[in-house]
């Protein structure tokens, strides 16, 4: 469910129109980040469970629960509103067997083995189905991993969707028995400031430590 929020009433009304003042420049910005991803690996691995689903879980947990800049969306109206999704999932890329790839829309739960298993069926029809299976709603985050890419910067594709935030995991790779991974976060600077970047980086650090 979405909750229309009057823009004249709301604490970023100053910084959400210095941001969108000027219509043909996209107010997005983009930061990647490198994760310790030490703890959470190597635990996942022992359980015999998905590294990727224990931290697309976490993702999903930190912005539903924590976060909720990264779940104001833009308004189709004519006016200036703004929305507050009360919650949101993920869409995340599929990769398929021509090398191609699809979409799937994973919904947050709680208990992540609820999560897990409900997240493996959908990632499986998606993989079956023709098509890309792309969704526009705006109650998502775009999710995307390059599991054999350890990156330093990732510039997304350009869209007209600007409202909706990005987020691109590289690969795990070890530096002296640490395992780190790249994390690129796209998002709309009208929502979004250095504050809140630092916050959910933090919270999903904390997450990575303390899963186990």
């Amino acid at each position: 469910m979405m909750h229309l929020i009057n823009i004249n009433d709301w604490e970023r009304s100053e910084v959400y129109r210095f941001f969108t003042s000027e219509p043909e420049i996209p107010p997005i910005g983009c930061v990647t980040v490198r994760l310790d991803c030490t703890k959470l690996y190597f635990a996942a691995k022992q359980r015999k469970e998905s590294f990727f689903l224990h931290y697309l879980h976490i993702l999903l947990e930190v912005i539903n629960t924590t976060m909720p800049n990264f779940r104001y969306r833009l308004s189709d109206s004519p006016q200036e509103d703004v929305l507050l999704c009360d919650s949101v999932r993920a869409g995340i890329t599929i990769s398929k067997e021509n090398h191609s790839f699809g979409f799937a829309q994973i919904p947050y739960e709680k208990d992540f083995q609820q999560f897990s298993e409900q997240a493996k069926q959908i990632m499986e029809r998606a993989k079956a189905v023709p098509g890309m299976n792309a969704d526009s709603g705006k109650d998502q985050i775009f999710v995307t991993v390059t599991p054999d890419l350890d990156f330093s910067s990732l510039v997304f594709t350009r869209s007209s969707v600007v409202d909706i935030p990005r987020f691109g995991f590289g690969k795990c790779v070890q530096t002296d028995n640490i395992w780190k991974m790249s994390l690129a976060i796209q998002y709309h600077h009208g929502f979004v400031d250095g504050y809140h970047l630092g916050q959910v980086v933090k919270n999903l650090q904390e997450m990575f430590d303390l899963r186990f």
